[in-house]
């Protein structure tokens, strides 16, 4: 499917101020807890990624829509789990704050976009800068042999 359609699909979702930072498409399932991941079924889905949001659309022949939604979470909802960087595919396993978990997989042409996904998952360290770690009250002795 190309870009022009997955985008039109997500101008009637996004909301204003939001933009679109990569999209595509991806094998995605929803896991059930003691179900081993190779039997579970895979479906194709259209994905796109926003400054704030993961949309997940059905992928159908024909035009994208809006109608067709089916994840429309903010970035904070999951937990990366895992990330498998095995050829052909990219496997990105999530856990929404809900307990469900995802996977999904992302084909060589695709493989930008899982990485950006899971770059927006991953969290990041806090920035501890020196001038963070001491305080007024820290003294600073200077060396007696010097």
């Amino acid at each position: 499917m190309k870009a022009e359609a997955i985008e039109a699909a997500a101008r009637g979702v996004i909301v204003p101020g939001e933009r679109i930072t990569s999209r595509g498409t991806c094998w995605a399932a929803q896991t059930p807890p003691k179900k081993p991941l190779l039997l579970v079924a895979r479906r194709q889905y259209l994905i796109v990624l926003t400054d704030r949001r993961v949309l997940v659309f059905h992928r159908r022949r024909g035009a994208a829509s809006s109608s067709d939604l089916v994840i429309a979470k903010r970035y904070e909802a999951f937990t990366l789990e895992r990330v498998a960087r095995a050829r052909p595919l990219l496997q990105v396993r999530l856990r929404a704050s809900n307990g469900n978990q995802f996977v999904f997989e992302f084909r060589p042409r695709q493989r930008e976009l899982g990485g950006e996904l899971v770059a927006r998952l991953t969290p990041r360290a806090p920035d501890t800068t020196l001038d963070d770690t001491l305080d007024d009250t820290t003294a600073v002795t200077p060396n007696p042999r010097s």
